[in-house]
């Protein structure tokens, strides 16, 4: 059986990011420990695009929908933001 997966644009303003691809796999893969993130982001299946006006897509594959507080732990990690 097939596990049914879901998919969320993440948009993040990225102006301070120094490569945002980078930033936007990196980001998330180092905090795979943190609890709103743990067992059901697929870490490697992230998928990153920046915009010219600063800001920039994450898509998460997920293997539910994600809730608001797990997306707004989502774009914490993804702005280093420590109080998710």
């Amino acid at each position: 059986m097939e596990a049914s997966t879901a998919v969320h644009d993440v948009i993040v303003p990225t102006t301070g990011w120094a490569n945002a691809e980078v930033d936007g796999l990196d980001r998330p893969a180092a905090a795979s420990n943190d609890v709103t993130l743990t067992g059901f982001i697929f870490v490697r299946d992230l998928d990153v695009h920046e915009h010219p006006l600063g800001t920039t897509t994450v898509k998460v594959k997920s293997n539910r929908l994600l809730l608001e507080p797990q997306i707004n732990g989502v774009k914490a990690t993804l702005l280093g933001d420590a109080r998710a």
